[in-house]
């Protein structure tokens, strides 16, 4: 009896990818899919499918990043009863352009196998058109006017009816050149208290000077000199003063640069910085791939990282970088892990001089019930400064909410809680690391 598999294995693997658990679906006949996990360390994904023909195969990067494939399975076994179907998801880094026409070339390579069995009869896969769906709506969304035309004529080339309206000659959006980069410079300084300024819910973050310096033209921040226990805080700004934006970092334990990024198109809309920051993600990967998929909300693949990280923890993996269980410690927490509360607990002994472990040993606590466990940590965390990261300033503003409703009367607890909404107002919620526009509500002082 013939068994039919579809092997999938991975080819230019990231070194902030290596040794992630990777959840990939596949997509049979009838459309129905199946979750399976790929260890980007081990050996390749095999998975039994109900018979010969057309598989998709598809994965979602703790990026956000999409990557599809195909895979055919033979109608004719081996000498070992096994028709198996490979594929293979390539994980090289590539701009929206070059992923979308790889994506698109790997449609047309499964085009053939799909006509000449629509021409014996069989139905199209249902998969297809959610396929051509979205990869429609990349090239849209990624190309304007000129990528649409030439995704125009591919779908049209492949024989398929186009399933959305691209529009005349003149419809797709003229594509603008972005805005030249204003050269960025910073000054880093450690936290020492707040005070208070002119307007009635502003709050000034007084530093200790530490150094200065340009920002990369790549966006790099380089790590600081001094390796101070509590978080590294920049005020970042252009010649001008337009742009001012303090980003918090507590850089891990091999002290990489982190990154910054600017978005033109927020300045109308959004009350937060413009700036985004993120760390090197190969300083950890598996516990950064968790905290990514949680930050994009994709929880079931964020717990699939978690079944790796969980034994590591108990081995104690996290003791000698603080960014490793600070990562960690964000990941139980919003997983719900068991183990969470001991961790948190652990951190705070660990690493007091910063902000995020008090934010998430109150999240923790009010979870448990524990509301005046949970009001120390609170006014902890702002004895130490502000969250490196910006899950830890959502987590700051819900607590600031919760001990508003819980003591509407204490005045101290409306100070704090009016500072928390100041610095979630001012907050790029984008960003993976705190970057927090400066202005009225929000500035910095450096003595």
């Amino acid at each position: 009896m013939t068994r039919y598999l579809v092997e999938v294995q991975a080819s230019n693997v990231p070194d902030n990818l290596a040794g992630v658990p990777l959840a990939v679906e596949i997509f049979d006949q009838d459309g129905k899919a199946s979750r399976n996990v790929l260890q980007l360390s081990g050996e390749p994904l095999k998975r039994d499918v109900p018979g010969e023909g057309t598989y998709l195969v598809r994965t979602t990067l703790p990026s956000g990043r999409v990557i599809s494939s195909i895979a055919e399975t033979p109608a004719v076994a081996d000498e070992n009863g096994l028709a198996v179907g490979r594929t293979v998801l390539d994980l090289q880094e590539a701009d929206a352009l070059a992923e979308f026409w790889r994506e698109a070339k790997s449609f047309l390579g499964a085009l053939a196998a799909i006509q000449e069995s629509v021409k014996q009869g069989a139905p199209i896969p249902p998969w297809v058109a959610s396929w051509v769906n979205e990869l429609l709506a990349r090239g849209k969304e990624n190309a304007g006017g000129i990528l649409q035309s030439a995704l125009a004529y591919v779908l049209d080339k492949i024989g398929l009816a186009v399933l959305a309206n691209l529009g005349g000659e003149d419809a797709g959006p003229t594509i603008e050149p972005p805005p030249a980069a204003p050269i960025l410079n910073f000054r880093c300084g450690s936290f020492v208290e707040w005070e208070a300024h002119g307007a009635p819910t502003g709050s000034t973050i007084v530093l200790k000077p530490l150094q200065e310096g340009t920002i990369g033209l790549d966006g790099t921040i380089p790590a600081p000199m001094e390796n101070i226990r509590a978080a590294h805080l920049f005020e970042i700004a252009d010649s001008t003063k337009q742009i001012r934006s303090l980003v918090v970092w507590k850089p891990g334990i091999n002290r990489r640069p982190a990154r910054l990024s600017l978005d033109f198109s927020t300045v109308g809309y959004r009350s937060g910085s413009m700036l985004s920051a993120s760390f090197d993600p190969e300083e950890d990967p598996i516990t950064a791939s968790c905290f990514e998929y949680l930050t994009r909300g994709a929880f079931e693949d964020a717990r699939l990282g978690l079944e790796a990280l969980v034994p590591l923890l108990k081995q104690g993996y996290a003791e000698a970088d603080p960014i490793r269980g600070i990562l960690a410690g964000y990941v139980l927490y919003k997983l719900g892990e068991p183990s969470a509360d001991t961790f948190i607990r652990s951190l705070c002994e660990r690493s007091p001089d910063v902000a995020d472990v008090h934010v998430l040993a109150c999240a923790q606590s009010i979870a448990a019930g524990k509301s005046d466990e949970a009001l120390l940590s609170f006014n902890e965390a702002f004895v130490r400064g502000i969250p490196a990261f910006t899950e830890g300033i959502k987590l700051l503003r819900d607590g600031a909410n919760y001990f508003r409703d819980l003591h509407p009367q204490d005045e101290s607890v409306r100070q704090l809680a009016r500072r928390a909404s100041a610095i979630a107002a001012a907050a790029n919620f984008d960003s993976t690391l705190a970057c927090l526009r400066l202005g009225l509500d929000l500035d910095v002082r450096f003595l």
